[in-house]
């Protein structure tokens, strides 16, 4: 019961359009109301999400769930109040379960909040300036953040990144996200600070200590543009055409952006066709070594990675278990037309002997989605060797395929563990919960989907066989180390060989 639309409402709605201007709700709501919602928020999770105790059991969930409560022992606003949420984060461990504040807060931040004009990036287990929009030399590109405010820059990062959503015990996923937007997560749970103190490390060793303003998002937003180009976020589909094939001597590359969160109907209506048109100039080039590029691809449908596997395994396989729900029915608390839900929920939802609820035969209808499908291979198989480029973005749809590629194919892996979970989410269908006195947000997921393939969920997604991260030195001057790394195994195909060998063994 995937629903194209609410996949790409999760990823355009993590911040607000700058097109609106938000405010600060500066009303200090009792300790009454805080448990009004907190409770809410407790019941929903407990009542509709499907996945909430895959990672963390029940009894230290609800142990969790009551700690927290203990601590709204005071009259906070809703700001305040938004990091004692995200407190479950690292509970919940379901990274398309997203914790918000209220949407005039995260306009405001998108738009006239005073936030930090700089980028961040994570190298390793430290924090580097990526882009300045200050005139302070010192706060160059690559300089190294020792501290922020007179706190450990990297502990800092590290606290915010831990209160972030990601799938079960990922890392990269939360660090990846967190860098990306640095300046507007850090406002959420630690507010606007009138100047912000840092020391810094410039490339050379040279310690200083630089104090600087904060700075308009708009403002920081046109400063940014003008001296780095535009930046985008892995949600931003507006990189390029989502699947491509270009030849580098003697390898092919397919990459693959996203799983068809755009313009869904057409892409999806010629994907099979895009893959026998790649895959037939693929083979008749004759190159035995193909890149599957799947960075920064936040997932989608499940049809580009049927389409691209019947090309890379000669053996038939399913790619979803049957997903089910365990409630067919939403509370008033949902910013969505729940009487419709509701009353469809009925129609195109049956109930499993063990409660839980599957699409019947209407949901095939409605959706094009009912029972798991068993799928034939193509007849234009690539069998040469694959390599796989993912990072801390390739999330949902993007982790699934990686698992696929893992299961089924000699593939080796290259960059960084996938955000999207090998084995299994909570996706597809998803409904903003709004807490009623402070209007902070949840995006809540609820269909559990899980993937046939031979692995024991530990947690994470597809673990590379070689680990790169670009440098921020890297990132300014254009140099792909992941590209760079396929083409050094190239060059050396004893170590190619000796790899396919232990991939062989392993799987």
């Amino acid at each position: 019961m995937q629903s194209p639309i609410r996949i790409l409402f999760l990823y355009s709605c993590l911040f607000v359009s700058h097109f609106v201007v938000g405010q600060i709700d500066t009303k200090v709501y009792t300790v009454t109301e805080l448990h009004q919602d907190w409770d809410i928020f407790r019941h929903e999770l407990e009542t509709m999400h499907p996945g909430l105790y895959t990672y963390t059991p029940k009894a230290t969930m609800d142990a969790a769930f009551d700690r927290v409560r203990e601590q709204l022992n005071r009259p906070m606003t809703a700001a305040e109040f938004y990091p004692y949420l995200a407190e479950m984060n690292p509970y919940i461990k379901n990274g398309h379960t997203v914790i918000r504040p209220s949407a005039a807060f995260d306009a405001y931040v998108a738009t006239k909040a005073p936030i930090l004009p700089l980028d961040v990036h994570w190298h390793g287990d430290s924090l580097f300036v990526l882009r300045n929009m200050t005139d302070e030399v010192a706060l160059a590109p690559g300089a190294y953040i020792e501290t922020i405010n007179g706190k450990d820059a990297w502990e800092e990062f590290m606290d915010i990144a831990g209160h972030w959503n990601r799938d079960g015990s990922n890392t990269t996923f939360p660090k990846g996200i967190v860098a990306r937007a640095f300046a507007e997560i850090y406002a959420n749970f630690r507010g606007f600070p009138t100047q912000f103190n840092l020391t810094v490390v410039d490339e050379q060793g040279n310690r200083q200590k630089v104090s600087v303003e904060p700075m308009p998002a708009d403002e920081r937003e046109q400063i940014r543009a003008e001296r780095y180009g535009a930046v985008h976020h892995y949600w931003n589909k507006s990189q390029g055409d989502a699947l491509t094939l270009h030849f580098e001597e003697d390898l092919a590359v397919i990459t693959l952006r996203h799983c068809g969160n755009t313009d869904v109907r057409k892409f999806m209506s010629t994907i099979r066709g895009q893959y026998r048109r790649i895959f037939k100039e693929v083979i008749d080039s004759g190159v035995e070594h193909l890149v599957i590029d799947i960075r920064n691809n936040p997932g989608g449908n499940q049809y580009p990675t049927i389409h691209l596997m019947r090309h890379l395994t000669e053996e038939s396989f399913y790619l979803y278990q049957q997903d089910y729900l365990i409630s067919r029915k939403l509370s008033s608390h949902y910013d969505a037309p729940v009487f419709m839900y509701n009353t469809l929920g009925r129609i195109i939802l049956d109930q499993n002997e063990d409660g839980t609820y599957s699409a019947n035969w209407w949901a095939g209808i409605l959706y094009g989605k009912h029972k798991p499908k068993l799928n034939a291979p193509s007849q234009l198989q690539f069998k040469g060797q694959i390599y796989t480029l993912t990072n801390y973005a390739s999330f949902s749809a993007g982790g699934y395929l990686a698992s696929m590629l893992e299961h089924h194919t000699n593939s080796i892996f290259i960059g960084e563990e996938p955000g999207g979970n090998a084995n299994e989410c909570v996706a597809g269908e998803a409904f903003d919960l709004i807490l009623p006195n402070t209007q902070n947000r949840v995006l809540m997921q609820i269909v559990h989907s899980k993937i046939v393939v031979d692995r024991v969920n530990n947690g994470h997604g597809v673990e590379p066989d070689f680990s790169v991260r670009p440098t921020v030195a890297q990132i300014h001057a254009g140099v792909d180390p992941e590209m760079q790394t396929v083409r050094d195994l190239i060059r050396n195909q004893a170590e190619t060989s000796d790899l396919q060998r232990e991939l062989v063994v392993r799987k």
